[in-house]
């Protein structure tokens, strides 16, 4: 099996179509494929011998199986549908993404997208006023399924910003199959950066550490809290720890202060970048092993399971590339139920049983961690388990902050939602959350990604109704799932309610085809970004102008914004030309040229990064002062980190000839919008460059602003040298000297493809 692709086996196909022949030679071959495969998967289910629980069950149990069997069969039948019509298995072999731009027939919301998409209004330009704030906490799968479908169908009047700790985002039920060596870290993540992109959304690259919901701002680390009108949470959740930690994230955030409290050996699984990162240590130390080294995985649940399954068969994988004993990876399950995969049926529990006794995984029940001491996990009840590398992969935990939100919460720590998705604890009903942070009050369901995917839907929908002053709808999540969970090696067991299904490639396959289905509608299957309306069309005025005009209106929405936005070099030369010698197209006035004074001692006649002036005419070898000016409109979502970039650029000038910059008048241009959402921008533009420039020493001396048709800021920057002698001037240098580049090229074609949404 390929660690890029998983490959399809389709062989089943020809099989079921030779089973079918005889009695349906007369159909169209469209009829016949899919008496084919009915009868295919009939004969497969049968010979297959599927269920697992005992003879005891009563009528109710295998009616319920029957209908979840039903389902199964019916998805089945849907991926196999699929295949046909995207042109048979060589088609899809060749080319996977022709099946994947079809919605999954079971899953609402993404009929929901194909729907929407028809009638959208993507691509349109939105001049409208800010009149309200949206503001999305974390990236998680809900958050995804909101993203495009704002893209689709943007809100006029609606300024969104996500706030997320990581620029990617992973879907959970693809990492295991990561993990194991069957996708790529590529495969099994999103964007969220293009995904904001697409939705016209601001991305604003910070954790979030509080609310104050009087002020209704998000608390971030590091930087001004934000403000919103409408809130939205779906941060996910962590395995609990112990070791005084209360989950995962925590544990993360102490590592990083240089302390994880006796956890240095233990990787939670998530956060998921944290556990990576971990992951592909193991995995490139693989080469030094000299003996056994030995893995425990602490979580006997789903999650837990499957991941020492992956881990498992991607060590003794690459213990086999490497010619050493597949036996030196020596993998185990502690956990402090009695058994394994506890909301699942007796029948699953005993397929996962078998397959870890037969792939040798130790399992210790009622090993409840209570310390993690160096490489020893310490049980309640007195035993204690070595290992090598340890996984955390226990029930999930609510990051701390949430606990002083002030929003109402439940026993677990968890935010109590109403079916509306809105939480408990808000006199105005302003915040939303969705995922595995919240809990929908008279129906708990397992912290499982497969709700989080599910809560997208009328996350969505009750978002856009909160903001139009609509009444919102109520969500029932469902009972009961299909979970497919993987053996590692290419197999997949199914399970829902009482039903199991034993461990098979075909299981996998499914659970392959309806991961990257899922995907592709949020990574190669988000929609160009194209302006819907053609600037040339209907002008007659740019066709009679000539080709010239017509491509410059063709790509006048994709201009840069930062320092690509500048003038052409030849336009500028031309007009100091017409300054300095007179306009010769007709008669100038007395006085003709650009003004100096005896004072500058760098100006038009010899320009460079700063103007340079004599602080004492009279002193001409004595201090100098340097002027410089930067504006440009805004190239990022982010307006705290616009501000700084803008005083950055402008404090550089400054930097570049050797002065020491003094003071700054700022200059700032804001879209229409309330007065409330002009203050907050203003407010975080600011913000930044004031961070930037007590870095520098600069002062703030004062500013103006206007209102204009996009946002834009500016800085005069001032500063000082010894003297003109002690400034570092363009034309200095000399053969052999070094240029120093204190930052990377090419920034300006990573904003432009940014634009592009690529």
């Amino acid at each position: 099996m390929s660690h890029s692709h998983t490959q399809l086996s389709y062989a089943r196909l020809a099989t079921g179509a030779a089973v079918g022949s005889a009695l349906t030679l007369a159909a169209s071959p469209y009829v016949r494929s899919r008496i084919a495969i009915k009868l295919h998967l009939l004969k497969m289910f049968i010979a297959e011998g599927f269920l697992e629980e005992s003879a005891t069950s009563t009528w109710a149990d295998w009616i319920s199986r029957l209908k979840t069997l039903r389902l199964l069969l019916w998805i089945e039948g849907n991926h196999q549908r699929n295949v046909l019509n995207s042109g048979g298995p060589e088609a899809c072999k060749r080319d996977p993404a022709k099946m994947f731009q079809e919605p999954l027939p079971h899953l609402k919301h993404l009929k929901q997208m194909m729907n929407l998409e028809k009638a959208s209004e993507m691509g349109a330009m939105d001049n409208s006023p800010v009149l309200k704030d949206l503001v999305l906490v974390g990236g998680g799968h809900s958050h995804v399924h909101v993203l495009r479908m704002l893209g689709m169908a943007p809100m006029k009047g609606v300024r969104v910003t996500l706030v997320t700790r990581d620029v990617e985002t992973p879907y959970s039920g693809m990492m295991p199959g990561h993990v194991a060596g069957l996708y790529t870290r590529a495969e099994c993540h999103i964007d969220l950066v293009r995904m904001a992109r697409f939705a016209k959304a601001r991305v604003v690259h910070a954790e979030a550490t509080g609310l104050d919901l009087a002020g209704k701002r998000v608390i971030l680390s590091g930087r001004p809290a934000i403000s919103y009108d409408i809130l939205s949470i779906n941060i996910g959740c962590s395995p609990q720890m112990c070791n005084g930690l209360a989950s995962g994230y925590d544990a993360a955030r102490l590592a990083g202060g240089g302390t994880s409290d006796g956890l240095d050996a233990v990787t939670p699984v998530k956060p998921i970048d944290g556990f990576s990162a971990r992951w592909d240590a193991v995995l490139a130390k693989t080469a030094q092993w000299a003996g056994e080294q030995h893995i425990v995985i602490v979580g006997g649940g789903a999650g837990g399971i499957e991941l020492a399954l992956s881990i498992q068969y991607r060590l003794q994988t690459e213990l086999r590339k490497l010619g050493k004993p597949r036996e030196w990876a020596r993998v185990s399950v502690v956990t402090r139920s009695r058994g394994i995969l506890p909301s699942h049926s007796q029948g699953t529990r005993k397929i996962f049983a078998r397959i870890l006794r037969e792939r040798h995984v130790k399992l210790m029940t009622g090993f409840a961690v209570e310390r993690v001491q160096g490489n020893l996990l310490q049980s309640k009840d007195g035993r204690a388990q070595a290992f090598d590398e340890c996984v955390w992969c226990t029930q999930g935990a609510p990051q701390q902050w949430i606990q002083s939100s002030g929003l109402g919460l439940d026993d677990a720590g968890f935010l109590t939602v109403e079916q509306t998705m809105q939480c408990k604890g808000v006199e105005d009903d302003s915040v939303f959350a969705a995922g595995d942070i919240a809990s929908i009050i008279g129906h708990p369901r397992p912290k499982a990604g497969v709700f989080a995917v599910m809560a997208g839907m009328p996350l969505a929908e009750n978002l856009r109704r909160k903001l139009e002053g609509r009444p919102l709808v109520k969500y029932w999540p469902q009972t009961e799932w299909l979970g497919l969970i993987g053996t590692g090696d290419g197999k997949c067991v199914a399970s829902r309610g009482s039903l199991a299904v034993a461990e098979h490639e075909w299981l996998w396959e499914l659970k392959d085809w309806i991961d990257r289905k899922w995907m592709y509608n949020y990574t190669e299957g988000i929609p160009l970004m194209e302006d819907k309306s053609d600037p040339t069309a209907g002008n007659k005025i740019a066709a009679v102008a000539g080709t010239e005009a017509l491509e410059l209106l063709k790509h006048a929405s994709m201009r840069c914004g930062g320092c690509g936005a500048k003038v052409g070099a030849s336009v500028l030369e031309r007009t100091m030309q017409r300054l300095k010698h007179g306009d010769p197209s007709g008669d100038s006035p007395d006085g003709t040229g650009i003004p100096t004074r005896p004072d500058v001692l760098v100006g038009m006649d010899a320009p460079d990064d700063c103007a340079v002036v004599l602080a004492d005419p009279d002193a001409p070898a004595g201090p100098v002062t340097v002027h410089t000016v930067d504006f440009f409109r805004s190239f990022v979502g982010d307006d705290y980190l616009f501000g700084r970039i803008a005083a950055i650029h402008a404090i550089s000038d400054c930097h570049a000839m050797n002065a020491h910059p003094q003071t700054a008048l700022a200059m700032a241009v804001l879209p229409l919008a309330t007065e409330a959402v002009q203050e907050e921008s203003l407010f975080q533009m600011m913000a930044g460059a004031c961070e930037a420039m007590r870095e520098a020493g600069c002062a703030l001396g004062g500013g103006h602003t206007c209102e204009g048709q996009e946002q834009a800021l500016g800085f005069c920057v001032s500063g000082t040298a010894t003297s003109v002698h002690a400034l570092l001037k363009k034309g200095g240098m000399q053969v052999g000297e070094v240029l120093v580049l204190t930052k990377a090229i090419g920034t300006g074609t990573v904003l432009a493809a940014e634009m592009r949404n690529k």
